[in-house]
């Protein structure tokens, strides 16, 4: 008789973010605008926002943090790159409704830059996996989160935005359709 050892997957609790910030490294090569977009890794203990997805850089606003410096802090972290907080565009504000797997709601307000100017080649690092340029007219949208098929091409478009998503637990799907308001300035 032979015994099969069992495995016991330990759960992960979702993660829980309320004020964050989200940058898109832009750059030209060869005459054609590209974004960098990194593969957000899994986490250990917690279920992360996005995990799987292909996104830009960027996490959690910590304490005595502005905006800015949490876009460079998570910059260096994520993909070891260096930038000026001048350098920085804001381009838009998310206001991400989520729904963890034991039904607790919270809405997650991030505030989204773009970048093109920095020091550094956008490498791997434990948090953010296999970072790709991406032409801005062909972008993977197989691998984005379901809401940001929608805004993200306006947003590398020029256009300054407010989105507003209300995503199922798991951050896989929507509730509702998006809500997008075009702004003039931040």
């Amino acid at each position: 008789m032979v015994m099969k050892k069992r495995v016991k997957k330990k759960l992960r609790r979702d993660k829980i973010l309320r004020k964050a910030v989200l940058c898109f490294l832009i750059r030209e090569h060869h005459g054609v605008e590209q974004v960098c977009l990194a593969k957000k890794s899994e986490g250990k203990e917690e279920r992360k926002i996005g995990e799987g997805c292909r996104n830009g850089y960027g996490g959690g606003i910590e304490k005595g943090e502005n905006e800015k410096d949490a876009v460079l802090r998570e910059l260096w972290q994520e993909a070891k790159v260096v930038a000026r907080a001048s350098r920085l565009v804001k381009m838009g504000m998310g206001y991400f409704d989520n729904e963890t797997g034991g039904g607790h709601s919270f809405t997650c307000r991030v505030s989204i830059f773009t970048l093109r100017t920095w020091e550094g080649v956008p490498t791997a690092s434990d948090e953010m996996l296999d970072p790709e340029w991406y032409s801005l007219d062909q972008l993977p949208f197989e691998e984005l989160m379901a809401a940001d098929v929608t805004w993200l091409p306006l947003l590398l478009s020029g256009k300054k935005i407010i989105v507003h998503a209300n995503y199922a637990s798991g951050q896989m799907a929507l509730l509702s359709p998006l809500r997008i308001i075009r702004v003039k300035s931040f």
